[in-house]
């Protein structure tokens, strides 16, 4: 699998740096920002599949962060990092796929960015699997009656409008015709 696109939210500019620069030598693509909003703007525009964010930034937090990102892509890895170690980082450490905690190792940040990658590659693998086995289903249960998802759907609204005025013939609600 190629890299993945990262998103990095941290307001230390040396931090923020050091993390884009491991991640861009190991061949990631790195996309940074300094404050929640401009984390959150970025994550409007574009589904990351890992966010690295800190959990202490400005008037919002990295949890904040961590939603957006769930809300854009559910199967979003992101990784909660902090250099404050209370019960409130730790419960918010059971919503994220991994905490870490600073001063950290480069090499413990390349690790777990590593196994986020692997679990959404498995995870969309699976979805992907999921669906081709359903169209798989469908199709030789309804064989050559699935023309596609949109025909087939307009077709059964269409024969279930036909038929409701009871005298047989039925009427096209949605043109005013009959039949």
């Amino acid at each position: 699998m190629a890299p993945q696109r990262l998103l990095v939210v941290e307001d230390d500019p040396g931090v923020r740096t050091t993390i884009v620069t491991c991640l861009e030598l190991e061949g990631y693509e790195v996309d940074a920002a300094s404050s929640t909003k401009e984390a959150i703007d970025r994550l409007a525009a574009v589904s990351y599949p890992i966010v690295i964010t800190d959990i202490y930034i400005d008037d919002r937090t990295g949890l904040d962060v961590l939603e957006a990102a769930r809300r854009k892509d559910p199967g979003c890895s992101v990784i909660l990092m902090t250099a404050r170690g209370t019960m409130e980082t730790v419960m918010a450490a059971t919503r994220a796929f991994d905490y870490i905690a600073k001063p950290f190792d480069l090499d413990r940040i390349i690790e777990t960015v590593k196994r986020a990658e692997a679990a959404y590659g498995e995870l969309r693998s699976r979805a992907e699997g999921s669906a081709r086995e359903r169209n798989d289903r469908l199709l030789a249960r309804h064989g050559g009656n699935l023309q596609n998802g949109v025909a087939s759907g307009a077709h059964r609204r269409h024969r279930a409008d036909r038929g409701r005025d009871g005298n047989g013939k039925g009427a096209d609600r949605a043109h005013g015709a009959s039949f």
